[in-house]
Parts: structure tokens; sequence; C-alpha cells
């Protein structure tokens, strides 16, 4: 867990070939499924601080990494998801179909978890995910629907 907080809090001071190397290996403990899974959650919540430090040049990146991880076997690294996929909804533009492709699904793929600790993820940031889903013109009875399946 310290390794992936010291990742994002040195990638600022660090020159941009170091800021790579960071990056991949913040992204790589998040998807190396080898790792142990508290390791592999605190990563995935560091993604939302390095999503902070890159802009939104990284959604590229970002968005293929956690549609993959809400799919992950393990349910830590599944609930550790939503709040990077909502700082990756806060990132792309307004307007845009890129929330309904990029953020939309996984979101409702982790509607369907069974997982406890999802589900209170899910609900611990459903009014922060609406918002998100109005400005960028997403489905919010998709967001409803969720809600009520809660």
């Amino acid at each position: 867990k310290v390794v992936s907080k010291m990742i994002t809090s040195c990638y600022p001071l660090v020159p941009s070939k170091v800021q790579s190397e960071l990056k991949y290996r913040l992204i790589h403990l998040s998807d190396n499924e080898e790792e142990v899974p508290l390791v592999r959650s605190a990563a995935v919540v560091q993604l939302t601080e390095l999503c902070k430090h890159i802009g939104p040049e990284i959604k590229g990146e970002f968005a293929p990494l956690l549609a993959g991880l809400v799919g992950d076997s393990q349910r830590i690294v599944r609930s550790a998801c939503v709040g990077p996929l909502l700082q990756l909804g806060r990132m792309l533009p307004s307007n845009s179909t890129d929330y309904e492709t990029m953020v939309q699904p996984p979101l409702e793929k982790l509607n369907e978890d069974g997982s406890r600790d999802t589900r209170r993820a899910l609900a611990t940031n459903m009014s922060e995910l609406q918002k998100v889903a109005v400005t960028k013109g997403g489905n919010t009875k998709s967001l409803h629907t969720m809600m009520m399946n809660l």
C-alpha cells in the first residue's frame, strides 16, 4: 500500500522519463493478478491520484484498465474501481459519448456484482456518479436503476 502512495506522491517531482516508469509500475501493480489483493486495491485507488497529476490524456489507458478490473476475481479490487471510475467520468468532456462508452458499462458490471463491498462503494458514490452523468451527457436513468438494485 505504501509503495502505491509513494508513487503518486513522487510523480510530480521527477523527470518525465521517471514519471512514465512510475505510471507503468502503478498500472502493473493494479493489474497484476499475482500481487496480493490489498496491494492491488491500493494501487487501483491511487490511480485516481495519478489521473489528477496527468490529466485527461491518460483516459485512453485508464478506461480499458478499469473495464478489465471490474471483472477481477477479487472483490476488494472490484470495489476499489468505483472511485477511479468516478474520476474518469470527471475527466471526460461534457456532452460527449465517452461517458456512455467508457464509464457506464463498467458501472453496470459493478452493479451486477454480488459483493457487499462493491455495492457499498457504489451506494457511497451514487450521488457523485449522478452529478457526473448529468454533466457529461450520460444516461441518468440507468443510474436510477442501479440505485434501485442496490
